[in-house]
């Protein structure tokens, strides 16, 4: 999987990422009691895709409607979990998961001040 870090360049686990690849940004949103909706963003905070996860109970799996969830290796499925153990759904904090980090939410006032102070 080819991503973009922070940084121009940076080694994945296979690969030299491109820097015209984008960091992407994921939030989550509950759709009902078994089911969410995880949009991913790139660094201009675009919608790049929006995926619908639910399970049958609270203690199956995961199905996610990716074109890679029927191979077992669903991303999707590894960031709704992580979302649920930090109890971070429908809180509008962000998961960037190229550097495995918490992006504060758009309205945060943290987040507002340093944009701020940036410019």
């Amino acid at each position: 999987m080819l991503t973009l870090c922070h940084h121009r360049y940076c080694y994945s686990d296979v690969a030299l990422i491109d820097a015209e690849e984008t960091m992407p940004l994921y939030s989550v949103r509950s759709t009902g009691v078994l089911s969410c909706r995880m949009v991913k963003f790139d660094e201009d905070w675009n919608v790049q895709s929006i995926y619908y996860l639910y399970r049958k109970s609270y203690l199956t799996y995961w199905n996610c409607d990716c074109f890679q969830a029927n191979a077992h290796v669903c991303v999707h499925r590894n960031i709704v979990g992580l979302f649920y153990s930090e109890s971070k759904i429908d809180t509008g904090w962000l998961y960037d998961s190229i550097n495995h980090r918490w992006e504060r939410p758009f309205n945060d006032p943290v987040r507002i001040m340093r944009q701020r102070r940036a410019k």
